[in-house]
């Protein structure tokens, strides 16, 4: 008798024997000496799923594992990892949440790397030693690739970022059963590329760059970006409202994100907002760059009264400004080294991490103090000489009393 197909039910079939209905005996099949012996059989989604086995340990041991997989929430249908890669990098491109410029980053590396090395594959037959080999030829180049990019190879960061990409679509192919477990956890990403130390810069030479800009509006702007530490996008996206002269603060609530020639509007990073202080002498800068404005309207504009480019405003605006201040290494400066100045800034005056997190608009304190760690050690080694003359006064009154 044939079990009952309930979820779940498995039975292994003897495929070169059948009971003879009249006596029950075993007879021999039609199948017999032909083909495997013996078939496992399984009921997943109400259908029965079946492998034939040459051998009966076989078959059972099949039956035992699909069986677990169920009972885990596990199991994966031994086609699924058919569909192909390009399939689950468009699925996971639709769906995954990150901002405008992000998304276009990722399409880029699929189109460029991945596409062409994956695209055509079966999700299943993605193997840790074949992702190793292809993250190695990325970072290699190809003698004969039509572009300067593609002969030279990709950079560590590049080749580690391409590969995180494919990890995560991946994941996603894992969630929906495609795969049961994704090949790259066994894969080790190329080294991340040391990270640019931002360089700062003093109080005096901040001054003199907003002295040296070639508008009012960009002194006012380098000034904000050096004593808000703002990112760039979060500075030129400001609106009025947003500007608390009484409070003397800033309501970071919505950024510029400028990708693929186009400027979108988007929340902050991390997606949430925040506000930050400033000091007096910005207000009076701040009230003049207002003046006349609606509360919609941005802070800072480009002189036909659309947003500001940070492509354009760097080299144009910012390195020759630099260059005539005499700043070293101006060639090498970009925008971010004005949130780093305002980083070393607020240190030295006393913020400390939790603050300084705060303001900057970092998910995690760990990150400020990551990337600030060497200039809270500096302020560290003050620590001594800053507390001498008060240490000294308090023993000068305990000896005079």
């Amino acid at each position: 008798m044939m079990p009952r197909r309930r979820e779940g039910a498995s039975w292994v079939q003897d495929l070169w024997h059948v009971r003879d209905p009249d006596t029950g005996r075993r007879v021999r099949s039609k199948a017999y000496g032909r083909g495997s012996r013996w078939r496992g059989n399984i009921i997943v989604e109400g259908r029965p799923r079946t492998k034939a086995f040459a051998r009966r340990i076989d078959a059972d041991e099949w039956v035992k594992n699909v069986s677990a997989s169920l009972v885990s929430g596990q199991y994966v249908h031994e086609r699924a990892g058919d569909v192909l890669v390009r399939d689950v990098m468009d699925k996971f491109i639709a769906g995954v949440d990150v901002k405008h410029s992000t998304r276009l980053a990722y399409k880029s590396a699929i189109k460029a790397q991945i596409t062409p090395r994956w695209g055509s594959v079966r999700v299943a037959d993605v193997t840790p030693s074949a992702v190793r080999a292809w993250l190695v030829d990325m970072q290699r180049g190809d003698p004969d690739a039509e572009t300067k990019r593609g002969r030279q190879g990709l950079s560590t960061g590049s080749a580690r970022k391409t590969g995180r990409i494919l990890s995560m679509a991946l994941d996603v192919a894992v969630q929906d059963r495609l795969i049961r477990e994704n090949p790259m956890r066994h894969v080790r990403l190329p080294r991340e590329s040391e990270a640019r130390h931002g360089m700062s810069l003093t109080s005096d030479q901040l001054h003199a760059l907003a002295d040296a800009m070639p508008t009012r509006g960009d002194r006012t702007l380098t000034l904000t970006l050096g004593y808000t530490g703002l990112r760039w996008g979060e500075a030129v996206g400001l609106q009025v409202r947003s500007v608390d002269l009484d409070r003397r603060r800033v309501h970071v609530r919505r950024t510029y994100s400028e990708a693929g020639g186009s400027i979108r509007e988007e929340t902050p990073k991390s997606h949430e907002a925040r506000w930050v202080p400033f000091p007096p002498f910005l207000v009076t800068l701040l009230r003049e760059q207002i003046e006349g404005k609606s509360p919609d309207d941005d802070v800072f504009t480009s002189a036909q009264g659309g947003p500001l480019r940070g492509t354009n405003w760097l080299p144009r605006v910012l390195r020759p400004a630099l260059e005539r201040t005499g700043v070293p290494d101006a060639a090498q400066r970009t925008i971010h080294d004005l949130r780093h100045t305002y980083s070393t800034l607020a240190i030295h005056a006393g913020a400390n991490v939790k603050q300084l997190q705060k303001a900057l608009g970092h998910a995690d304190a760990g990150i400020t103090l990551n990337q600030y760690s060497d200039v809270f050690e500096d302020d560290y080694a003050e620590l001594g000489d800053r507390m001498e003359p008060r240490a000294y006064s308090v023993h000068s009154a305990e000896v005079e009393t």
